[in-house]
């Protein structure tokens, strides 16, 4: 589960590397998000100067990989070593043109502009 302040990796080519949680979205008192999620963020570290963000503005997110356990529906279970997500425009389209490292393949019933972006589903 990730809450409000909690640091997240972003995994998509944008230029941003690191980003503090603000605010997660869905509900009036929303105190934690799950697996495909939007969250509103902060930027704190970028990759270079000539990036696409700049460090201390203001995006929405969408969390893709957790730290925490996910369970399918076979009954197996899948997690990541970090949490991560990417970052979107205010169409709530993606903001990069890639996506680094694998995705879960149940991403792509319902998000399948975002696993498109990405090399390998697992």
């Amino acid at each position: 589960m990730i809450q409000v302040r909690t640091k997240l990796k972003i995994i998509d080519n944008s230029g941003a590397k690191v980003s503090n949680i603000i605010k997660i979205l869905g509900g009036n008192n929303k105190k934690r998000a799950n697996l495909a999620n939007i969250a509103v963020i902060s930027i704190k570290k970028i990759k270079n100067k000539e990036s696409k963000v700049k460090k201390g503005e203001v995006h929405k997110l969408q969390i893709l990989r957790l730290k925490d356990h996910f369970r399918r529906k076979d009954g197996s279970y899948m997690k990541y070593d970090e949490a991560g997500g990417i970052l979107l425009k205010e169409s709530l389209s993606p903001l990069a043109s890639r996506i680094n490292g694998p995705l879960n393949r149940e991403l792509k019933r319902k998000f399948g502009k975002v696993t498109s972006l990405s090399k390998k589903l697992i």
